[in-house]
């Protein structure tokens, strides 16, 4: 057996570390997991064999879960220990039973226990266990029971025994499990746990006392009692509990009176509370003993033989000990009891014969005062006499028995007492259970509780082994049974809606609740009996009423009350696995009615929503549990009846019930109480279930089974991997699976909703409160809410309706839009808002938990509403509008340190493109630069030195990001917060930090955080001053700016040197050279100050080289190294020294000429940012550069692609003001002169030579006469005519080149305006061509005189007319004296329509070879200039575009940075600002074709980054003033000049500039 020993070991330490004591988790979780079962079932299976091993390791588990609790009543053990006991002594007396089966399996022979009166055959017992595991058994159990409490009474139905015991054995589960402790255990709360559920136990220990004692001396249990001396009271309950199990032994005649004998000795000395346990104890095992051995209990009293032991003794010593009329009564049934064992007493009762003594005439008295206090409707005078009734019918009617004539004596007396009507009311005189017990017969007209008595009766005798015997009353009873059952199913749902987890016994139960109650429990014992029979096939409850039954049976299964509802599911249990059931419900067609469906889900939905309705603000776990109870009835019976699994359609309560259960089991995860918790888990794991036994394809189920669109989420949250292992990890889990829900639903707005409404109460009372005031348990709460609506709010905006595009999400009530009731803004605007300014609260655990919720909690799609509430909510505190009260400075200084943290964390938290894109919808750069000008106006203090120490923080994580977050005006607000967060570093033997060396203590303390804020400041400094051109105020000029440049690289240069002068040799000095990438935390402030000068430098190489060259002599040795260093760095971040020299500037122009034609990324973001008033020149700059490389015709094709996905309106193509159409202006003067010429020059000068015979006008207020009119319309037709035959004519002669352009328009035009593919074209060629020629002919070069006014006024109207031909519509309301010449558009459209066609095919050949001169240097200049001031704008524009491309196709876009955007980047910091500032360097377009620069603007702007001066500083060149003729005098000083190196370029420039 050594083998079973160690298995039975190892499977024990298995199920200990799942058990409720070591997990924290809620025993629910037993039943589901697969390990736990099966440990139990295989441990079940060994105790067949082996029980001493497996109790001698359940006892050692149990020791070890009560080592610490030893002492203490059940009720103050905490829940998951106490869950613990319960499982562990149930399995224990599982374990026993299964034992004690396999004995009796193993003896055919055996006669069952209490069968018959005349059973003679001894029964077999199982071997007996060794004395010191009794002992241990002893010494465990005695903690895990509580005393008998003093006054206790025995009650009624212990006459019945109805507790389980293995001759009757406790109900299994389907896995074999004990049921009865554990069935309750998923409705255990950890407040009501340990004063309603600690009974449980009892069972389990009966059951196992009765297995380990049968073959035991039971002195040394007896003699445990204390008598008179003194016991510690812990000892005491110790001893009161062994004394209890006194009456779970199972004994048979023999040690009865062994243990009679025992109590004889020492009754008199015990204390009262032993007394009076003594006279409970003993009756039940006297009851027990005749119940198990009828047989010894006959034979004595046949035999005419007192039972051994001292009965008689014990009974005269009762009599001694009773002091008054109530302790009397309590001795009623041991006294009685007692006299079971005297037979002879009975025989002088009966007057069979006649009393000898004193002893004999006091007990024959007894009997006759029970008689009488009978009469005198005394309850435990009743209990004896019932009691004697059912000990006497285990006798038969040959038997001459005294008892058996005297029980015929007194039947009569006990019939009329217990069921004697008392007037007219329906009410009884003795206890139901007492009813029960002497239960004979009734009649139909009998009141409610002798009904109630036959109902329980008929119970009784259906848990008989000869309950066969009985069907004719079950059959005559079961009409009123099933009357009962309707009547407790038609309940209003509201009046049961408040009847949870009642007492079997509560007055507030409806009397048809308690009869319905008493109906299942017979029911559970005769499952048959609900169809009339035990035989389906011969059922006496047929058609609709058999189905009017069976849902009645269904609503009890689904009612609201827990009692109801737990015994109907045990007896559904028991009637679904009898399969010949079913069979005969669905060969008659019962289950496939559509009306039984509808009103069972009718009825459960209406309950579902009353119970929903319930549950308080706070998730009462109670009613959470009510909840659960009732979705893991529903759910079996799903998984039992899969017909109900085909939902109606026709059932709106359904929608409503799982919308509101969605609703209250996502509320209810905030709930502060971590078993309530564990439970809403559950429910949800259990409707997840639920909806995966419907039918999900029909329409109605749709609606049911809202958890499944989330269903990986939900899921998840009810997954049995999970440990609970606290709240705080709990809740953190719950959001992170709360922000991956995808599927908005009605329940989960409801929720979100209703959570905000129970966090703005909650925010108040926690806000308002004193910080020592403030109740835990709300606070808890309120912090549960607060993450819940922050990470449930991503999937209640209205965007979700419009990403998942589902008509449904239509009518939800979204939290970002108004709802109806039109408040002044949205619910998420106010939860935000709300939320932030929570931030100043004064309590910190408010606030510092408000900023932790909007950090790490909020979902990633409020990230844009947040940051706009966070950016409205700043702008008060920067205008100092936030506390306008005397605290107003400590006010913000808090609300500050707390919304810089949250920038920083959310921040650093953004990831994806559209994270990000929400982040750039706010100026970062600017509130990080708000509250550095905020903090530096205010006093220093520890407080505002920490918070200044935040600043920095964030600015350093800004910084870092800035490639990604899109920061608008980087440079300017970069070198802003240099001068600024510069100005916070201590100066070396400043005033503020000497003036607190004299002092200790809290200066000690400001000395402390100035450095912390030093080391703080230098760390940003060196991510702000990466690749930071240094860039002075505003409104200088190109000397000034230079100069002010240089002061400024001067000053910070210097400053940050001192630091090294001042910096402790032990961190500043470095074994090695450090590379940019030491910039951590552990870095010395020397080695920041060298990554600040090394940035600054490298950025700054222009003005900042002559400045630090000198460094490199300084007498200091570490100074010089530092230099190195310096100098080390620059060139690692690749700083080219080259860019110096006149040639590098050229040599960069070329790198940006090659990028801006490589990706035309870069030329659509310019044309989309360029101001109207610079298209002109851009247009210019674009189309020289382009038209030089031969690639034109790819940059009309980019621009006009771009300008018609702009383009809203089709009549609007190609008709805007910017680059693209100016292009194609620019474009068709330069390229089409010579097809201009050779179409309409002959046309319009014949038409000057006739322009004073020639009158064109057709408005009446310029013409005198109607004829006038008529005359003038005929000669426009006629002029328009021909200029339409000479231009539809020269379609043959266009240039290749107009026909390629005509061809990009109308194929770009057509995916998106196919009905506008040919007037696009004519958009180009008559209104950016023909047209304006027509009007101002002498400016193309058509004629050589200027048109006159009327002539002009002709050419006009025209030109009207082509255009409208060419835009394919008539004259309209805007120019109705034009309305005469729509008959000549109608016959003239076609043929317009068909030349544009004809110009938009392409050429077949194209000449678009690069020109010999390919470089520009003014347009360089220009595109230098554009780019340097429109920086912030094109960086965006290129951002968002790769954001775009991202979304619409993620597998080919790098999510790095953009291909175009660094490599600028880099060419724009190098380049720095344009050569000059303001005046006359900004090019200007000759009238030339092609447009170009005049020679002196490209020879300046060639020699504009020429440095002169070596000449001004020799006064080789300078302005000398004016003359007395006022004439502007240049002097050149040819001594100054070295002959020998000198530069002309740069002399002649020189003077140049100065004569400009």
């Amino acid at each position: 057996m050594n083998g079973d020993a160690g298995l039975v070991g190892c499977l024990i330490d298995r199920l200990a570390t799942r058990l409720p004591h070591r997990t924290g988790t809620h025993g629910q979780e037993l039943h589901r997991d697969d390990v736990v079962l099966i440990t139990r079932s295989t441990l079940v299976k060994i105790s067949t064999t082996a029980v001493a091993y497996v109790l001698e390791s359940l006892l050692a588990l149990l020791e070890d879960i009560l080592r610490n609790y030893k002492g203490l009543p059940p009720p103050a053990h905490p829940p998951h220990v106490l869950l613990s006991e319960i499982y562990v002594t149930a399995l224990a007396a599982d374990c026993c039973t299964s034992h004690w089966d396999h004995v009796k399996s193993q003896s055919p022979r055996l006669p069952v226990a209490g069968s018959g009166p005349r059973q003679s055959l001894p029964i077999v017992l199982p071997e007996p266990l060794d004395e010191a595991l009794v002992t241990r058994v002893f010494d465990a159990v005695k903690w895990l029971i509580e005393p008998i409490p003093e006054g206790f009474v025995l009650p009624s139905s212990t006459i019945l025994d109805d507790a389980p015991r293995h001759a009757d054995p406790i109900d299994r589960s389907q896995g074999g499990l004990v049921s009865l402790p554990l069935a309750d255990v998923e409705g255990l709360e950890s407040e009501t746990l340990p004063t309603s559920h600690h009974a449980d136990m009892e069972p389990s220990v009966r059951v196992i006392v009765e297995n380990v004692v049968y073959t035991v001396r039971t002195a040394a249990v007896v003699q445990a009692a204390p008598g008179q001396s003194a016991a510690p009271p812990d000892d005491d309950k110790a001893a009161l509990a062994v004394l209890k199990i006194l009456s779970f032994f199972w004994v048979d005649g023999q040690k009865l009176g062994l243990i009679i004998q025992e109590i004889c000795s020492s009754f008199l000395h015990f204390r009262k509370s032993f007394q009076n346990t003594v006279a409970v104890v003993a009756p039940l095992l006297i009851i027990r003993w005749l119940e198990r051995y009828p047989h010894e209990f006959v034979q004595q009293h046949t035999l005419h033989k007192r039972l051994d032991g001292g009965a008689d003794t014990l009974f005269d010593m009762t009599q001694t000990v009773v002091d008054n009329g109530r302790k009397k009564g309590m001795l009623y049934p041991l006294q009685t009891t007692l006299l079971f064992l005297l037979p002879d007493v009975f025989e002088v009762a009966s007057n069979l014969r006649e009393a000898k003594s004193s002893s004999m005439a006091k007990k024959v008295g007894f009997l006759d005062g029970l008689r009488k206090a009978l009469r005198n409707k005394n309850e435990q005078a009743a209990y004896s006499l019932v009691s004697l009734l059912r000990a006497a019918r285990h006798f038969v009617a040959e038997d001459d028995a005294a008892l058996v004539s005297y029980a015929m004596d007194v039947q009569d007396e006990v019939r009329e007492a217990v069921f004697r009507r008392s007037g007219s009311t329906d009410s009884s005189l003795f206890d139901q259970d007492l009813m029960t017990a002497a239960f004979s017969y009734l009649s139909p007209s009998a009141p409610q509780g002798f009904k109630a008595a036959v109902v329980q009766g008929c119970r009784y005798f259906a848990r008989q082994p000869d309950a066969q015997l009985y069907e004719q009353l079950y059959l005559a009873t079961g009409p009123f049974m099933r009357t009962q059952l309707h009547a407790v199913a038609d309940l209003p749902t509201e009046s049961t809606a408040s009847i949870l987890s009642l007492p079997r016994r509560d007055s507030s139960l409806p009397p048809s609740t308690h009869m319905a109650c008493d109906v299942l429990r017979f029911l559970d014992a005769s499952p048959h009996s609900l169809f009339g029979t035990a035989s389906l096939g011969q059922h006496s409850v047929v058609g609709a009423t058999e189905e009017d039954v069976f849902l009645s049976f269904l609503s009890c299964v689904m009612s609201v009350n827990s009692t109801v509802r737990k015994l109907a599911t045990g007896v559904a249990r028991r009637l679904f696995a009898d399969h010949a059931i079913l069979e005969a419900l669905r060969s008659r067609g019962r289950l496939e009615s559509t009306a039984l469906r509808r009103e069972f889900w009718k009825r459960s939905s209406l309950v579902l929503l009353s119970m929903c309705n319930q549950v308080t603000s706070d998730g009462d776990g109670t009613e959470i549990e009510a909840i659960h109870g009732y979705l893991e009835a529903r759910k079996f019976l799903l998984a039992s009846l899969r017909e109900l699994s085909e939902l109606p359609d026709d059932v709106p309560e359904l929608e409503a019930a799982s919308s509101r259960l969605e609703t209250t089991l996502l509320v209810s995860l905030c709930s502060a109480n971590v078993e309530t918790c564990q439970t809403v888990t559950s429910c949800i794991g259990l409707s997840f279930e639920e909806n995966g036994l419907v039918d999900v394809t029909l329409d109605a189920s749709k609606a049911f089974a809202t958890l499944l669109r989330n269903g990986d989420v939900y899921g998840e949250i009810a997954s049995r991997a999970f440990r609970f292992t606290g709240l705080v990890a709990f809740q953190k889990r719950v959001r992170n699976l709360l922000r991956r829900l995808q599927y908005p639903t009605s329940g989960i707005l409801s929720a979100w909703e209703y959570g905000f409404e129970r966090w703005m109460l909650l925010s108040r009372e926690v806000s308002m409160a004193a910080v020592d005031t403030v109740d835990e348990r709300t606070l808890t709460e309120w912090r549960n809410y607060s993450g819940f609506l922050a990470s449930l709010g991503g999937i209640c905006t209205a965007n979700q309706a419009i990403i998942l595009e589902e008509p449904a999400f239509g009518s939800l009530r979204w939290i970002d839009r108004l709802p109806s009731e039109n408040h002044e803004e949205p619910l998420l605007g106010r939860y935000l808002k709300l939320s932030i300014q929570l931030l100043g609260c004064a309590n910190v655990r408010i606030r510092e938990a408000m900023r932790e919720v909007l950090s790490s909690e909020v979902s990633a799609t409020l990230y844009q509403s947040l940051f706009k509430a966070l950016e409205a909510e700043l702008e008060v505190l920067f205008t100092g509008a936030l506390a306008p009260s005397d605290k107003a400075q400590d006010v913000e200084i808090v609300f500050a340190e707390q919304a810089i943290s949250l920038l920083k964390a959310l921040v650093e938290r953004l990831e994806s493109p559209s994270d990000l894109g929400a982040a750039s919808s706010i100026h970062l750069g600017a509130l990080a630069l708000n509250f550095a000008k905020f903090l530096d106006g205010v006093n220093d203090s520890t407080n505002t030195l920490r918070v200044k120490i935040k600043v920095c923080q964030l600015c350093e994580a800004v910084t870092k990001r800035k490639e990604h977050l899109n920061l608008r005006d980087d440079v300017r607000i970069r070198n802003q917060l240099l001068e600024y967060i510069f100005g916070w570093i201590a100066r070396p033997r400043s005033p503020r930090l000497d003036s607190t060396s004299s002092s200790g203590g809290r200066l000690d303390e400001t000395v402390r955080v100035q450095k912390d804020l030093d080391r703080a400041c230098l760390r940003s400094l060196a991510e702000l001053t990466f690749r930071l051109p240094l860039q002075p105020g505003e409104g200088q000029t190109d000397a000034g700016t230079s100069e002010l440049k240089s002061q400024m690289f001067h000053t910070y240069f210097n400053r940050f040197l001192s630091l090294l002068n001042h910096e402790s040799p032990e961190s500043g000095r470095a074994d090695h050279l450090p590379s940019m990438s030491s910039r951590d935390e552990g870095a010395p402030s020397s080695e920041f100050a060298i990554t600040i000068l090394s940035n600054l430098l490298s950025a700054n190489i222009d003005v900042g080289l002559k400045h630090s060259l000198n460094i490199g002599y300084h007498d200091n040795v570490e100074i010089r190294t530092a230099f190195v260093k310096v100098l080390y760095n620059i060139l690692i971040q690749g700083t080219e020294f080259s860019n110096l020299t006149d040639a590098a500037v050229s040599e960069k122009y070329d790198e940006l000429l090659e990028l801006l034609t490589k990706d035309m990324t870069l030329v659509a973001a310019m044309s989309a940012v360029c101001p109207s008033s610079e298209v002109d020149e851009l247009t210019v700059c674009l189309l020289t550069i382009f038209e030089h490389r031969g690639l034109s015709f790819e940059l009309l094709q980019v621009l006009i692609k771009q300008e018609i996905e702009e383009t809203d309106n089709e009549s609007e193509i190609l008709r805007r003001t910017c680059v693209a159409t100016k292009m194609l202006s620019v474009y068709a003067k330069w390229k089409g002169q010579p097809y201009l010429k050779a179409t309409l020059q002959k046309v319009v000068e014949r038409l000057m030579l006739t322009s004073k015979d020639l009158d064109l006008e057709l408005d009446p207020a310029r013409v005198s006469s109607t004829d006038e009119l008529q005359k003038n319309a005929l000669q426009l037709r006629i002029v328009a005519k021909v200029f339409i035959d000479d231009i539809c004519a020269s379609s043959s002669n266009m240039p290749a080149s107009f026909r390629k352009i005509c061809n990009i328009i109308s194929t770009a035009v057509l995916p998106r305006f196919q009905e506008a593919k040919y007037t696009a074209v004519g958009a180009f060629i008559f209104l950016r061509f023909f047209c304006p020629a027509i009007v101002a002919p002498e400016v193309e070069g058509l004629v050589t005189s200027t048109p006159s006014k009327e002539m002009r006024r002709g050419l006009l109207l025209i030109a009207k007319v082509v255009q409208n031909l060419a835009n394919n519509v008539l004259f309209g309301a805007k120019e109705p004296y034009m309305f005469p010449l729509n008959d000549f558009l109608t016959q003239n459209i076609y043929r317009v329509t068909t030349f544009l066609r004809e110009i938009s095919a392409p050429p077949e050949t194209l000449d678009s070879s690069p020109s010999p001169e390919s470089f520009d240097f003014g347009s360089c200049v220009s595109l230098h200039r554009f780019l340097y001031d429109h920086w912030d704008h094109m960086r965006q524009r290129l951002v968002t575009q790769e954001r775009k491309d991202y979304v619409r196709s993620p597998a080919e876009v790098s999510r790095g940075r953009s291909p175009v955007l660094e490599p600028l980047r880099n060419l724009i910091t190098n380049l720095g600002p344009p050569p000059l500032a303001v005046t006359w360097n900004r090019p200007q377009v000759s009238t030339n074709s092609p447009p170009s620069y005049s020679r002196f603007q490209n020879f300046m702007l060639r020699n504009a980054f020429r440095s002169t001066e070596s000449f001004v500083t020799a006064r080789a060149v300078y302005d000398g003033g004016e003359s007395k003729d006022s004439l502007s005098i240049i002097c050149i000083i040819l001594r100054h000049i070295d002959a020998e190196n000198i530069d002309y370029d740069t002399l002649l420039y020189c003077y140049l500039k100065a004569y400009r």
